[in-house]
């Protein structure tokens, strides 16, 4: 991982400094690709998910001109937060919602 680490640095250093990558850690985007990476292996093991009576929660990332952005029929909530991919996760409306959804019960079937 030390190399995709070292590799992803001398790539930054290349973008410009408004690019969504800038801000964050090349020991962050090295860990980010590394999961994506097993997950992709691990997603090839199977053909689908097993279906469940779950309802999606969908957040959204879009910029403040965003008009239309996608929603997921059926989904319980369709959210658009105005930050981008990588600020989402960091986003108040996220962090505000989230803990109130994973305190309600819910029960998942297969």
């Amino acid at each position: 991982m030390d190399e995709l680490e070292a590799l992803i640095e001398r790539i930054k250093t290349q973008l410009p400094a408004t690019s969504a990558y800038a801000s964050i850690g090349s020991d962050e985007l090295a860990h980010t690709f590394f999961v994506a990476m097993h997950l992709k292996r691990l997603s090839l093991q199977i053909n689908a998910l097993p279906r469940t009576t779950s309802a999606a929660h969908c957040w959204w990332a879009a910029s403040a001109s965003d008009a239309n952005y996608p929603k997921v029929s059926g989904a319980a909530t369709n959210i658009r937060i105005p930050a981008g991919h990588y600020q989402l996760l960091n986003h108040p409306v996220l962090l505000t919602n989230l803990p109130h959804l994973l305190r309600d019960v819910e029960t998942v079937t297969p």
